[in-house]
């Protein structure tokens, strides 16, 4: 058997280490992989779940800021949260998206104590639209199309884009193929709505767009011409109010809204007085009785 010169040999040797140095990226190591690598696979996994405009916001541009030569930790994290201004919305959205890639890389991060005080969404009592307003308001609408819009936002608390991506083939449930949080299902409040005004005849008004923004849009410049004295938000906020009213347990209504139930808590139930807390209060114990 021919022996390798030593000069063939030094010149294997640093082929296969260059092999050796070029691992697949889905392959790497956890303890080894840096952020990039952590990073190109969340977006592997969550981009086809979310709309351009909300990877962009919420996520492209939290990460940006992170180093990605550098190893995953809850160090580099915190250093860069730490790096926005308190109680802001930005320093939320950094917290929301780094949160959610900790949890991907099967990391613990708490950021409790980074998140702050800041929410666009906390709604107050005296803000909310009551149920014969927006009775009131549905029939002053004349457009059958948008009718059908503010009926299903009014029944069913969805974002005023998610009525464009509906299936109505198991109504009175209504299931949102698409959105900001995916695919969920949603039942009608109040149910009566659902029939009253014929919901299950889709009937979406004759506009175009390109993805979420766009459609959620149109929704809300439809309510700006109308001058109804609120918007289409104010009818989500509604329906969560509501669900607490009748008794709708937070996860389960969290979960048809399509948020977390930290998010509904602090959100909703702040608006909840005392007069309708008692009202909750009898309707579960009239339950209970009539069960007995």
């Amino acid at each position: 058997m021919q022996t390798l010169t030593p000069e063939l040999h030094s010149l294997l040797t640093q082929i296969s280490q260059q092999f050796q140095a070029q691992p697949n990226n889905d392959s790497l190591p956890e303890q080894t992989a840096t952020i990039s690598d952590w990073l190109e696979k969340f977006e592997k996994s969550k981009r086809n779940s979310v709309c351009l405009t909300t990877w962009k916001t919420d996520y492209f541009r939290p990460f940006s800021q992170l180093p990605g030569d550098a190893l995953l930790s809850p160090e580099v994290f915190a250093n860069v949260i730490e790096l926005t201004a308190p109680n802001t919305r930005q320093r939320r959205r950094f917290c929301l998206a780094f949160r959610q890639l900790a949890e991907f890389a099967g990391m613990e991060f708490n950021v409790d104590h980074l998140m702050g005080t800041y929410s666009s969404t906390k709604v107050k009592a005296r803000n909310l639209v009551t149920d014969e307003v927006i009775m009131t308001c549905y029939n002053q609408i004349q457009n059958p199309a948008w009718q059908w819009v503010y009926g299903v936002l009014a029944t069913y608390g969805l974002r005023n884009h998610e009525v464009f991506y509906l299936d109505v083939s198991r109504f009175p449930i209504v299931q949102v193929k698409e959105g900001k949080t995916g695919y969920r299902q949603v039942w009608p409040l109040q149910p009566e709505w659902a029939d009253k005004w014929n919901l299950a005849n889709m009937k979406l008004p004759s506009v175009t767009g390109k993805c979420h923004a766009d459609f959620g849009m149109r929704v809300t410049k439809f309510f700006a011409q109308t001058a109804l004295g609120f918007n289409a938000y104010d009818l989500r906020h509604a329906w969560a109010v509501r669900a607490i009213r009748f008794g709708l347990a937070a996860p389960l209504a969290a979960k048809q809204m399509g948020h977390s139930l930290q998010v509904h808590t602090q959100t909703y139930h702040l608006a909840i007085n005392e007069q309708e807390q008692q009202q909750a209060y009898d309707l579960l114990l009239a339950a209970r009785k009539s069960q007995a």
